[in-house]
């Protein structure tokens, strides 16, 4: 796809062969990428950093756009692992319940996957600092992070 992209083809032709591949591999990771570009380009980020209202109704529509992709991707490995905490992390009404959650799907794939990523606990400290969410297990995540 990005050879086609690279060699100037017109965005006629680009699209077309983008539609045929998400028709005919509708689960792959590279339908994944298109149908999550294209969201990104028909779904601009507000402008105003601070236009509250913008910022919320953007994030709410990314977080059911990432649901969606979750559910129609489930061979997408960063999807599954990582995406929906990834997409929450700045969420500030996300419920707690539905934000803990997350945490521990996230925390549970880097044990199973990651091991050794630092990062990930460091922003699952941070996340529960942000929420004023079990502040003992912030404390003790950004200790793992350290270690």
């Amino acid at each position: 796809m990005k050879g086609t992209q690279q060699s100037g083809a017109p965005k006629t032709a680009i699209t077309a062969l983008e539609d045929r591949l998400i028709r005919e591999y509708p689960s792959s990771d590279q339908a994944s990428a298109i149908v999550q570009q294209r969201w990104a380009e028909t779904n601009k980020e507000p402008m105003d950093e601070s236009d509250t209202a913008a910022w919320s109704r953007y994030q709410k529509e990314h977080e059911k756009a990432v649901m969606g992709w979750i559910r129609n991707y489930p061979d997408d490995t960063y999807l599954q692992r990582y995406g929906w905490f990834d997409t929450i992390l700045e969420d500030d009404t996300i419920s707690e319940k539905e934000g803990i959650a997350a945490l521990d799907a996230h925390l549970q794939s880097i044990k199973d996957f990651d091991p050794a990523n630092f990062w990930g606990y460091f922003e699952a400290a941070e996340f529960l600092v942000e929420h004023r969410w079990q502040p003992t297990r912030a404390i003790q995540l950004s200790r793992q992070a350290a270690a």
